[in-house]
């Protein structure tokens, strides 16, 4: 009966073990997770904020397009109007009076709200 209890108690943390073992096997198996969309601009690194509008609000102009883009899973490169999930050519608009954010145009004529990350 002893053997019983102890074998029954040894399984058990043997169960316990593969589990953990599982667990954490399964953590390791993404090698290149993505990174959060980004624009890098005026020397300045913006993250999306999930803010989608259908018109600019007044006092945005248009300050460029985006030249350069990268794998969302390679880290950000801090090199002016390159973006890791924009299209070259979506336009960036800004407004000297709220410098820490940036709409984005995309394809479908609506802007992509941007906000300063901070490092």
């Amino acid at each position: 009966m002893i053997k019983k209890s102890i074998l029954g108690v040894l399984s058990t943390c043997l169960l316990f073990i593969l589990i953990a073992c599982t667990v954490t096997e399964h953590k390791e198996v993404g090698n290149n997770p993505d990174y959060r969309p980004m624009v890098f601009v005026n020397n300045q690194l913006f993250g999306d904020t999930g803010e989608t509008v259908s018109s600019l609000p007044e006092g945005w102009k248009l300050l460029g397009a985006i030249k350069k883009v990268i794998k969302q899973n390679e880290p950000m490169e801090h090199e002016e109007f390159t973006s890791n999930s924009l299209t070259i050519g979506d336009e960036i608009y800004i407004n000297e009076q709220e410098n820490n954010r940036i709409y984005v145009k995309i394809d479908d004529g609506k802007y992509l709200l941007y906000e300063i990350i901070n490092d």
